[in-house]
Order: structure tokens, then C-alpha cells, then sequence
């Protein structure tokens, strides 16, 4: 199993309990480098547009999911996007 298959079981993990009853398609994760040029963590969860998405634990979720992923030694900060299959098929039929 490599890293980012670690990380993503973590962040799937946190999803689950952060976001009690939705259902996530998908997370994909990306290094990449911020404008800093610090190494930071792109990750995308998709989720269930039948299912809501509460706001405040969006905008809380990164400050759950940073404890575990230091126990794995992952010190770049994890940006955090969040979208709906519906708007990703959206996206994906526009960029086509």
C-alpha cells in the first residue's frame, strides 16, 4: 500500500464520521505546492448530491482530519474540495 493509499483510507475514514449518513463516491488526493512553495495535499471528495452536506463541518473538517494524518507523519496541509456527482458530470461535460 502506497502513502496516498494510506492517506485516502484516512481522509475516507474522517469523512465517515465527520459527515454522519453521506455518501462519498470518491476521494482523490494530489501533492502538489502552494504559493509559498510549501508541499501541501489536494484532496477531492466527491459526495451523493441527494444527500446534504452540512457547511459547518466542511469548514470545520480539516481541523479533524489533521491529527491522523500527522500519526502517518504527513506534515502539508490538506485543501480540502468538496463537490457533488451531479457537479462533477456537470464539470466533466463542459471540459469535454
Amino acid at each position: 500500500m502506497t502513502h496516498l493509499d494510506k492517506l485516502e483510507r484516512i481522509v475516507r475514514r474522517v469523512l465517515k464520521k465527520q459527515f454522519r449518513g453521506v455518501i462519498f463516491d470518491s476521494v482523490r488526493i494530489r501533492e502538489g505546492i502552494d504559493h509559498d512553495d510549501d508541499g501541501v495535499l489536494y484532496v477531492r471528495a466527491v459526495f451523493r448530491s441527494d444527500a446534504p452536506l452540512d457547511v459547518n463541518a466542511r469548514v470545520g473538517f480539516v481541523r479533524h482530519l489533521r491529527p491522523h494524518l500527522r500519526r502517518l507523519d504527513e506534515d502539508r496541509f490538506p485543501i480540502m474540495s468538496f463537490v457533488s456527482r451531479d457537479d462533477l458530470s456537470e464539470r466533466e461535460t463542459l471540459n469535454a
